[in-house]
């Protein structure tokens, strides 16, 4: 998306600060995650350096994200 700034994994679609979330979320060691994402391990750990690196524009994204997906979600019915 052309907003979107943060780093992407090359030839997947996923990005760096997602890869990096749900390998910590899931309590993955970065040979577990490589294992998941069936991706090199190098690839994991440059991932997880950016994903400390980026904080802050990586959280702007995900807030951004969540904007956008409220539009999405049906209006709750009006209490009576």
């Amino acid at each position: 998306h052309p907003w979107r700034r943060q780093l992407w994994i090359k030839g997947r679609h996923i990005a760096a600060g997602d890869l990096a979330r749900t390998a910590a979320i899931e309590g993955w060691t970065a040979d577990e995650a490589a294992r998941e994402f069936d991706l090199p391990i190098d690839a994991i750990l440059e991932a997880q350096r950016y994903a400390e690196t980026a904080r802050d524009l990586i959280a702007a994204e995900e807030a951004e994200d969540r904007i956008v997906a409220q539009r999405f979600e049906p209006d709750p019915a009006p209490l009576r």
